[in-house]
């Protein structure tokens, strides 16, 4: 999951009012709030969620894909658990697993990675802090790519996934992915590290920012009282 053109609100943002409303205030609301706050953060991502199908259908998928973790465990709890759980505390726990999988998938989809070091910049961290999360944010879905390369590669060879062999043959099919996993990630970070340095980073530089969109706009601050209202809606929820 990284950066994609898609018609969202969320996309008219800038980076601060973004990750402000996205990554702290919602998440916080989130874990404060009861079922009338999780409603509202619901509405607020609505509001935001991508308006084309194609961007609305990514978005819906990956937070079915990045929440179902979160719900098998919730699941496991209620039904395996000897500590009576009630089903309403379960569902509402499932819930706010799937919305700050939202919040943060809804940050992700519309945020260019060189908009992270530039945006640590004008806060006032430390720009090689931002540049390393930059390169992790973008070094995921490539590395991911390369798994999945991987993977087809060795079956291709023959590699089985059989359940009755799996757990006798773990050692073997552990080797045969280890070491192009370790060359692949290697490759990957060099790969990265040439094209910073041949687009003109250099360590003891300052990052140069444009002046366009440097500024909270209109809509960020509306969105952000919006979450902060939420927010204090939670406290008392």
């Amino acid at each position: 999951m990284f950066s994609i053109e898609v018609d969202s609100p969320a996309r008219r943002l800038t980076f601060l009012g973004r990750a402000i409303s996205l990554l702290v205030l919602i998440p916080g609301s989130i874990a404060l709030g009861g079922t009338l706050t999780l409603s509202l953060v619901g509405g607020v991502l609505a509001v935001l969620a991508p308006r084309e199908r194609v961007g609305l259908w990514l978005y819906l998928r990956s937070i079915l894909t990045f929440s179902t973790p979160f719900i098998v465990v919730v699941g496991l709890i209620f039904f395996v658990s000897p500590v009576s759980v009630p089903i309403e505390e379960s569902l509402i726990a499932a819930a706010r697993a799937m919305l700050i999988v939202a919040s943060g998938i809804s940050f992700v989809m519309v945020t260019n990675p060189q908009e992270i070091p530039q945006g640590m910049v004008k806060i006032g961290m430390p720009q090689s802090f931002g540049v390393a999360l930059m390169v992790a944010y973008r070094i995921l879905p490539l590395l991911n790519e390369r798994m999945r390369s991987i993977l087809a590669s060795q079956r291709a060879r023959g590699l089985s996934w059989e359940a009755s062999s799996l757990l006798r043959r773990l050692p073997s099919i552990a080797r045969a992915l280890a070491v192009p996993a370790v060359y692949s990630a290697l490759d990957v970070a060099l790969t990265l590290s040439d094209t910073l340095y041949v687009r003109g980073y250099r360590p003891d530089r300052v990052i140069t920012m444009p002046e366009a969109g440097s500024r909270l706009s209109v809509f960020d601050v509306c969105v952000m009282i919006a979450c902060f209202m939420i927010v204090l809606i939670s406290i008392f929820d």
